[in-house]
């Protein structure tokens, strides 16, 4: 039986620096409650915790977020020369840190025999002392005690988290599928349609590459979709493909198609299969119509083997004269639906699929609307 119910929103910044800060705060009392011997008592805001206890938390709080992440970074990445610059660097500090304490209080407070004792058995006398075995006991029992143990917690949470997404994926793609599966038509009944019309349009050229690029789409779009991955270069075939049709549907005069794919397309390059055929579709959708004025879309794929750049603007239906003026009035309304619903869609996938390794900026001006997304491998 539950009394009470806590529920914290870790995407939100300002919630995990708070439960941070609560958390560091909560070792600090614990610190103070362990320094009794000092001061025959527990006071957190006495001057000897405060100066002390407080002096161990930054050792720790620096270690944990700036010094470990790049050790384990550079030695991920097997650079040994800067790991081990960096784990010298990591005990350096947290030694000169940890001691800085002792030398204070025993100045400080004459008077108080604990730290003067601990002064001449653990403290640096001289530059040497920083490599001894008793400075080194200090720091092992004052600071990198604590950082082993919040590096523990750390990684627990990291991977309660993954299992957690990995889940959260499972069951999302499960209910994706299942209403895909829902709405579709019949496959093989349509793909022989198709077949059909293709044979019927043989001496039109034109339309017969048109219903093959279709019958592209409409495959990539029902195999693909049950793939975890695909290839960039599958990608970008469908994605040029619907360009293409796009092409096929709007005269060049009234709407200008700007599309430019410069990337490596090796096939150990994945990505998250109908991904960006979003922003492209919508694109069409709510930045182009013939009647009102000139249009134009502008798509640009870049990519490299550590990210994937992803460009989208078009241009915003504005009002020519007073004869659109409902025309205009019913586009911004169906604009504004897509900024809210088809967008929050394409967010709560790219959570789910690139939690911490996408970065997706979205603009809007009085001319064009502008989507930048960076995919992180």
């Amino acid at each position: 039986m539950r009394f009470w119910k806590i529920d914290i929103d870790f995407r939100n910044r300002r919630s995990v620096i708070g439960v941070h800060i609560l958390l560091w705060f909560i070792l600090y009392c614990v610190m103070c409650s362990l320094n009794h011997a000092a001061l025959y008592e527990v006071n957190i805001v006495h001057p000897i915790n405060l100066i002390g206890n407080l002096d161990f938390i930054i050792a720790i709080v620096l270690n944990h977020y700036l010094l470990v992440p790049q050790i384990i970074y550079f030695f991920r990445k097997r650079n040994w020369a800067n790991g081990i610059l960096f784990v010298l660097l990591f005990y350096a500090c947290s030694t000169l840190i940890a001691n800085f304490p002792l030398y204070f209080m025993t100045n400080l407070f004459p008077d108080n025999r604990y730290y003067r004792i601990k002064y001449e058995f653990y403290g640096i006398q001289t530059w040497e002392d920083i490599f001894s075995n008793q400075p080194l006991l200090w720091t092992f029992s004052a600071v990198f005690f604590w950082n082993f143990a919040t590096i523990l917690i750390q990684t627990a949470y990291n991977l309660y988290q993954s299992q957690k997404e990995k889940l959260t994926i499972l069951q999302e793609r499960n209910n994706m599928e299942l209403n895909f599966l829902r709405m579709q038509i019949q496959p093989h009944f349509l793909f022989n349609t198709l077949n059909n019309i293709y044979g019927m349009v043989l001496d039109n050229r034109r339309a017969a590459d048109s219903v093959t690029k279709l019958s592209e789409l409409l495959r990539f779009s029902l195999s693909g979709s049950k793939q975890e991955w695909v290839s960039l270069k599958e990608e970008i075939l469908f994605l040029t493909n619907y360009i293409d049709l796009e092409r096929i549907r709007h005269r060049p005069e009234k709407v200008q198609i700007n599309c430019t794919f410069s990337a490596a397309t090796s096939e150990k390059q994945k990505i998250k299969p109908l991904l960006l055929v979003n922003f492209i579709e919508n694109a069409f959708k709510h930045g182009v119509n013939a009647n009102v004025g000139t249009s134009w879309v502008d798509i640009e794929l870049t990519a490299d083997e550590k990210s994937i750049r992803f460009y989208v603007a078009n241009s915003r239906l504005l009002t020519v004269d007073n004869k659109h003026s409902n025309l205009q009035a019913r586009d911004r309304g169906r604009q504004e639906e897509y900024s809210g619903i088809g967008l929050e869609n394409v967010r709560r996938r790219l959570e789910l699929e690139y939690f911490e390794k996408h970065v997706l900026s979205i603009k809007k001006t009085d001319e064009c609307y502008v989507v930048e997304l960076t995919l992180l491998f």
